[in-house]
């Protein structure tokens, strides 16, 4: 109920009341900081993980969408929409062991916040490569009739 007085004479009037959600809460990672692996020879487009975020705020504000930050290379990519993280180019143990890929939750408000936490990716090796001789040429001389299965 509404009350209007002008000191004399005093009107009530019912109505309805809208209380708005002020975007006071940034999204908070179920899942992350966390780390899993990948090996080296999957193909473009393998998913690697799923991130997942909550925002308490209603409306756009409690939707939230998923970036990786500019600041952590990587052969990763995010889906903005489902947290997916993907696998967006060449693995190479050899090269890179390890990634942490910081990753940023944001709320579609117009005063968005947001959150950051890293995902650790561990690459594991596989064979990739044959075996190689690492001093060639092998040059030796063996006897006429020296018997089989003689170590050289």
């Amino acid at each position: 109920m509404v009350s209007v007085s002008d000191g004399a004479n005093q009107v009530l009037q019912g109505g309805t009341l809208l209380v708005s959600d002020v975007n006071d809460n940034a999204p908070t990672f179920t899942n992350l900081p966390n780390t899993t692996t990948v090996h080296e020879n999957v193909n473009f487009g393998y998913n690697v993980f799923v991130v997942n975020a909550e925002d308490r705020d209603a409306a756009f504000a409690g939707v939230v969408t998923y970036s990786i930050s500019e600041d952590t290379p990587g052969p990763f990519t995010i889906n903005a929409f489902t947290g997916t993280v993907t696998v967006s180019g060449n693995l190479d143990y050899e090269t890179d062991e390890v990634y942490n890929i910081k990753i940023i939750a944001k709320d579609s408000a117009t005063n968005s916040l947001s959150t950051e936490e890293y995902l650790t990716i561990n690459i594991v090796d596989v064979q990739d490569a044959g075996p190689e001789f690492l001093n060639p040429p092998y040059d030796t001389a063996i006897d006429e009739g020296t018997p089989v299965n003689t170590v050289v």
